[in-house]
């Protein structure tokens, strides 16, 4: 049986979380392009390294 607890989901913070993971995404992605058009002589190292 799952309890809840005053309007939060069966597991407690999942709506918290979700937002943590998009602003942690946006970060990742904004760093990565920062990235790639710092080093553009060597960018294939930057995208080897994004798909490993």
């Amino acid at each position: 049986m799952v309890a809840k607890v005053r309007g939060r989901g069966p597991i407690g913070y999942e709506g918290h979380m979700a937002v943590f993971v998009a602003l942690g995404a946006f970060l990742m992605t904004l760093a990565g392009g920062w990235t790639a058009q710092r080093v553009t002589d060597r960018r294939h190292l930057v995208l080897g390294l994004a798909g490993a």
